[in-house]
């Protein structure tokens, strides 16, 4: 059984993503959280042993 099932939830992030905003592209969701959440980290990756991490508003650049 997948996690998101067993904590109740039943939408796909992307559908959870889409819902209400009213965003219908992956660009307009970058741009969204670049203004509302800038400084959040967006992602990370392990490079060399070292976890990197980049903020909503350096993805978008």
């Amino acid at each position: 059984m997948c996690l998101l099932h067993k904590i109740g939830r039943t939408t796909s992030l992307l559908e959870s993503s889409i819902g209400g905003d009213g965003l219908q592209s992956i660009p307009a969701l970058l741009r969204r959280n670049a203004k509302s959440i800038a400084n959040a980290p967006a992602y990370r990756e392990k490079e060399l042993g070292i976890w990197q991490s980049w903020t909503w508003s350096e993805a978008e650049k």
